[in-house]
């Protein structure tokens, strides 16, 4: 069975958004660990998509510093995640 690779990353962007919308870190880090699930699918379906790797790396950063109870570096990071996986949607139509 094939999985649109596209639904997991506008799931990924989904919970990103979220996660900028997030007040304190530890929401933040909830919907990063989600986002997290939907992008690592989305990058195993097309591995050679450097944004959504980079985006996943900002993901990671991002939940250090919301593990750290840095809640606004941890946005700065979800934010440039969001950056990377709307550079991966574009790239992909």
């Amino acid at each position: 069975m094939h999985t649109d690779n596209s639904s997991h990353l506008k799931e990924a962007i989904r919970h990103t958004e979220e996660a900028v919308r997030a007040i304190d870190a530890k929401t933040i880090a909830q919907h990063v660990e989600e986002a997290k699930k939907h992008a690592t699918a989305a990058q195993s379906e097309k591995p050679e998509d450097d944004y959504i790797q980079e985006g996943l790396e900002c993901l990671d950063d991002a939940l250090q510093e919301s593990q750290d109870d840095e809640a606004d570096s941890a946005r700065k990071a979800v934010d440039e995640a969001l950056d990377k996986f709307y550079q991966a949607e574009q790239a992909a139509k």
